[in-house]
């Protein structure tokens, strides 16, 4: 099968990516895991629990980052980031997001568009992951944090 494009709305902006090739996809697979995956558990777990407790929540959340820069670094997450949208070919109204352009992008559309932009890449690449009932519910409910 082809690499698909796909488009998503953003803060009122189109966004297109191309799915990355099987190997590129599984190479990526790994590297988001190492970064996120020890955090992820954490995650799930507070925000799979009493909807109306914020404060477990935000406990939850803090336990997440904690466990998530035990085993990495700022920069490693930054790198992360940027190779994620850049690799994947993603454009914003139609302009490619490059190594050159990305810190202007984001100075003008803000830090928030950035993460919703890499977790739709992530999903246009991984959206067999997250069609199960459990990876479905924290799928809806990380995109509503965002």
């Amino acid at each position: 099968m082809a690499c698909e494009t796909k488009d998503e709305t953003i803060n009122g902006v189109t966004y297109m990516t191309t799915q990355w090739p099987a190997m590129q996809q599984v190479l990526m697979k790994l590297k988001i895991m190492k970064i996120f995956g020890p955090a992820i558990f954490e995650l799930v777990q507070a925000l799979g629990g009493d909807k109306d407790d914020n404060a477990k929540q935000v406990d939850g959340a803090q336990k997440a980052l904690d466990v998530l820069f035990q085993k990495s670094t700022p920069e490693d997450v930054v790198a992360l980031i940027r190779d994620i949208l850049i690799s994947s070919n993603t454009k914003r109204d139609g302009t490619r997001i490059s190594q050159s352009n990305i810190d202007e992008i984001y100075n003008d559309a803000g830090i928030m568009e950035m993460y919703k932009a890499t977790f739709f890449v992530i999903k246009a690449n991984y959206a067999d992951f997250f069609k199960g009932q459990k990876a479905g519910e924290f799928l809806a409910t990380v995109e509503s944090q965002l």
